[in-house]
């Protein structure tokens, strides 16, 4: 994953943001994360962000971007995942990650 930090004030909260997904993505690794009764593993994750759970023999066309902006958006066919800043009230990024 290539994660694409901003250049202005916003940098730090990127990075924060970019750090809580880490932490969700690690949370899905083994048995997988569950909450309400949902589990989430890596292949999932994968799904989400590129819309295949298996990464192809030959790899993908290029690394999953990772960018920070308003609102969540996903582009599967660019490879590009955009998060919005999590809150300082998001106590667990995991659980708020998942409903994204």
């Amino acid at each position: 994953m290539n994660f694409k930090y901003r250049e202005d004030i916003n940098r730090e909260a990127d990075r924060e943001t970019g750090q809580q997904f880490v932490r969700f993505l690690q949370a899905t690794k083994g048995d997988g994360a569950t909450i309400n009764g949902i589990t989430l593993k890596p292949k999932d994750v994968l799904m989400w962000m590129s819309g295949s759970t298996e990464i192809p023999a030959v790899g993908f066309h290029k690394q999953i971007d990772i960018e920070f902006g308003g609102e969540e958006r996903v582009n599967t066919c660019a490879l590009c995942v955009t998060l919005k800043h999590l809150t300082p009230a998001v106590e667990d990024p995991v659980l708020y990650l998942q409903s994204v």
